[in-house]
């Protein structure tokens, strides 16, 4: 290929060269051969960049968007509404979707906490939680080594004073952030790192309706004395106690101290509640209501309304006239509890100057903390007497009015 080049002088300037390139044609045989050039290399911000496996509130929110999306979808097809036409499983199914929630057990809540945890312990280690037997059936605390089963006793603790001060009905994403954050705190009291999986989570988690159940049962033995329902087959009696539920139910009567046609007086003294705060949180002085302060000094509001919501399913299990057990569930009895909490908003609001609300809480925690006998608040162990009292001792005896002398003694 020729390429023609001239030079000329210029004009304006004897000493100035200039030099032109005439431009080649373009052969149309060539082909253009593919760069071997690597691209540069992306930047990484070291310090804004979110650890891979953080369950941020997006990942959780984006999670939750698609589960919904799917059940709508689901719900608005053809083939769901025909029950008749079969389907294969769907991971969004609700017990898959169980399943994917307890996958988030790989998930780190804190990872940056994680990470400066790592640098406080001298060799970063977190073990693996060891089991001494398989289990058999669902799995329990029995199943894994004493230390693990410690950890187990606390998180379970603080998971229900979560339920009692922040949500009593959370949802599946709310459950599974809280098991994380109870088994993390119950690890720093005691001074241990030992990682939860999807089976731990799945164990604590399960303590929700394990709490409801409970409340229930501590609130079954009290309903029939304290409201005057009574068991017979005789028609009168069940028509007494079907107009009694309706009764109870109607303003919110059964949560007054005494209820009468002319007004009910009394609002939230029933003495149901605090029999029930003395049976479910405080029986003795290392039961919760004692050892954890922080979640029931003083009774938490979210517990009154939950202890309200199973007062009134017990109620609701009369409303044939005969006593027959009822699922205490979320579905039903979500509406129930929000009713029960906005009252107690309401109450507190229109009694603030008086501090009413507040009042009747500090009330439920002392009185329960005298019922399980444990020491009074403020008392410290250890107490001493002042020195004080001892040179007064000394002084009583040498004026021989306190203790007696030998000489005394022997008179």
């Amino acid at each position: 290929m020729d390429v023609q080049g001239s030079v000329s002088r210029s004009v304006h300037d004897p000493c100035f060269v200039s030099q032109s390139v005439v431009t080649p044609v373009r052969d149309p045989n060539l082909v253009a051969c593919k760069s071997v050039v690597p691209p540069a290399p992306c930047r990484i911000s070291m310090g804004n960049t979110p650890h891979p496996n953080t369950l941020t509130p997006q990942k959780a929110a984006e999670l939750l968007r698609l589960h919904d999306a799917v059940l709508t979808k689901q719900a608005c097809s053809p083939l769901t509404r025909n029950s008749v036409v079969a389907r294969s499983p769907s991971p969004t199914n609700e017990d898959l979707f169980d399943d994917a929630i307890a996958g988030l057990a790989d998930f780190d809540m804190d990872a940056s906490d994680s990470d400066n945890n790592n640098e406080d312990n001298d060799d970063g280690h977190v073990r693996k939680a060891v089991k001494i037997q398989e289990s058999r059936g669902r799995p329990k605390a029995a199943d894994y080594e004493p230390s693990v089963r410690t950890i187990f006793g606390i998180t379970w603790a603080l998971y229900r004073g979560r339920l009692c001060t922040e949500g009593a009905m959370p949802d599946r994403m709310q459950e599974v952030t809280w098991a994380k954050l109870a088994w993390n705190e119950a690890c720093k009291r005691l001074q241990s790192r030992v990682a939860y999986d999807a089976e731990i989570i799945k164990m604590i988690t399960s303590r929700s309706s394990h709490f409801h159940g409970e409340v229930k049962s501590k609130v079954w033995p009290y309903i029939t004395d304290e409201y005057g329902f009574e068991t017979s087959t005789r028609q009168s009696v069940i028509d007494h106690n079907i107009m009694l539920v309706h009764e109870l139910k109607k303003d919110f009567s059964f949560v007054y101290k005494t209820r009468s046609p002319d007004g009910n007086k009394g609002l939230y003294s029933t003495k149901i509640i605090q029999k029930v705060v003395n049976m479910m949180w405080f029986r003795d002085k290392k039961d919760e209501g004692v050892l954890y302060p922080e979640f029931y000094k003083p009774f938490p509001e979210v517990g009154l309304a939950l202890l309200l919501t199973v007062i009134e399913s017990r109620i609701d299990e009369w409303s044939t006239g005969s006593q027959t057990n009822k699922m205490f569930t979320v579905d039903e009895y979500q509406s129930v509890l929000n009713e029960h909490l906005n009252n107690l908003v309401d109450f507190d609001e229109h009694t603030k100057a008086q501090g009413l609300l507040p009042k009747l809480l500090s009330r439920l925690h002392d009185n329960g903390r005298i019922y399980s006998k444990a020491d009074p608040l403020g008392h410290k162990i250890g107490r001493t007497m002042a020195c004080s009292a001892f040179e007064a001792a000394i002084e009583e005896y040498n004026e021989g009015r306190g203790v007696s002398s030998d000489d005394e003694g022997d008179e």
